[in-house]
């Protein structure tokens, strides 16, 4: 069997940045770039210092809310290595 150039990746499954446990992740902490369970959100994260000032937001609504902040002008463009 020959060696293939391109392999197959799979894509990782989101846990919490928490307990790195659970896979049921509903927001995402902007400030700590941390993505959370709906238990360790309401549990742990409001424990660490300041974070009632964090800008949390919900997965679904993360594409709107990334536009609203104008992220994407962070970004700069690459160009694609085949072309």
């Amino acid at each position: 069997m020959a060696y293939s150039a391109s392999t197959k990746k799979s894509q990782d499954i989101l846990t919490c940045g928490l307990c790195e446990t659970d896979t049921k992740i509903k927001v995402k902490c902007m400030d700590c770039d941390l993505y959370g369970c709906p238990k360790c959100t309401d549990k742990l994260h409001a424990k660490f210092k300041n974070t009632d000032l964090h800008d949390i937001v919900a997965l679904k609504d993360l594409h709107s809310h990334i536009e609203d902040t104008d992220v994407t002008s962070e970004f700069k463009p690459v160009k694609c290595k085949d072309q």
